[in-house]
C-alpha cells in the first residue's frame, strides 16, 4: 500500500526538511540586521552565540585547525565575512580540496599543529574526517600513513606576527591537547579569546578529546565553559551522545 512505498524513504525527506530548515536558521542568524540579542535560544549556532559575547559581529583572527575539507569553513565565511580565517589541512589530498573549495576565502595551509614541532606519521582512512595521529577505533577504514609537518601555534604565530587568535576551533580527532601545549605563551598571555573543540565522553574513545581533561586543562587557563554544539546522538532511541563540539570563552 502506500505506507509501505513511502515509508523508506521518509529518512530521505526527513533529512531533506531538515538541512533545509537549518540552511534558513543560519541564514537569519548571520544576517547582520539581526541584533545580537539574549531572546535568540542559546545553542541554534555556536558562530552567533560567539558574536554575542564578543558583543560584535566581527573579529579580527579565526584559526580552523584540522579544516578537513572545509566543512567548517563554510560557516565561517559566512558568519564572519571580514576576518582573517586560516584553515590548517596536512594531509596533501585533503588539503587540496580544502584549496579548491576555499582557497579564494580563506587562508590555507598544509600544517598540522602539536607540542613541539617535527614530521609525524598521520593515519588515513576513507573518510577523512577520521585521518589522526592517535589511535582509531577498530570500523574504520584504513589507506595508509602519511608523513606530515607539525609545528606549534606559538612558533607560528611569532613567525607570522600574530598577536591574537580570537577564535581557536580544532577538530584533530584526540589531537587537541596537543595543539593546545603548543599554544601556552599565548594562552598565558591571554590572547586567545574563544576555544572550541570537538569533545568526546568515553575514556575508550581514543581518537577524540576527553572533554574532562580539556574542560580541567582549559579551566586552569582561565577559560569559561558555555556549551554543547551539534551534539551526535547513537545509540537505542538515540539515548546516548556521542562527541559533541564545546565553546569556552575567556572573560575580559
Amino acid at each position: 500500500d502506500f505506507r509501505d512505498q513511502f515509508w523508506p524513504i521518509m529518512p530521505n525527506i526527513k533529512y531533506a526538511i531538515g538541512s533545509a530548515a537549518s540552511r534558513l536558521m543560519h541564514a537569519a542568524l548571520r544576517n547582520r540586521w539581526l541584533p545580537l540579542v539574549r531572546e535568540v535560544p542559546r545553542g541554534l549556532s555556536v558562530w552567533y552565540d560567539v558574536q554575542r559575547l564578543a558583543g560584535q559581529r566581527d573579529v579580527g583572527v579565526i584559526f580552523d585547525v584540522g579544516a578537513n575539507i572545509g566543512q567548517t569553513a563554510y560557516q565561517l565565511v559566512r558568519y564572519f565575512p571580514k576576518s582573517e580565517i586560516h584553515c590548517f589541512e596536512p594531509v596533501r589530498k585533503t588539503f587540496g580540496e580544502l584549496q579548491d573549495r576555499y582557497g579564494s576565502a580563506v587562508i590555507c595551509h598544509r600544517l598540522a599543529f602539536g607540542s613541539e614541532r617535527s614530521d609525524l606519521e598521520i593515519s588515513t582512512f576513507s573518510d577523512s574526517e577520521l585521518n589522526s595521529f592517535s589511535e582509531v577505533r577498530g570500523d574504520a577504514v584504513p589507506l595508509g600513513k602519511e608523513l606530515v609537518q607539525v609545528d606549534t601555534i606559538d612558533r607560528f604565530c611569532s613567525e607570522s606576527s600574530i598577536d591574537v587568535i580570537d577564535i581557536l576551533k580544532m577538530d584533530v580527532q584526540g589531537w587537541e591537547k596537543s595543539v593546545l601545549m603548543g599554544s601556552s605563551k599565548l594562552l598565558q598571555a591571554r590572547s586567545v579569546r574563544f576555544v572550541l573543540a570537538e569533545v568526546g565522553f568515553r575514556n575508550r574513545d581514543k581518537d577524540m578529546q576527553n572533554f574532562g581533561a580539556l574542560n580541567h586543562f582549559l579551566d586552569d587557563c582561565g577559560f569559561e565553559f558555555c556549551g554543547f554544539y551539534d551534539n551526535f546522538r547513537w545509540g537505542p532511541e538515540k539515548g546516548y551522545v556521542g562527541f559533541a563540539n564545546a565553546l569556552y570563552h575567556l572573560p575580559e
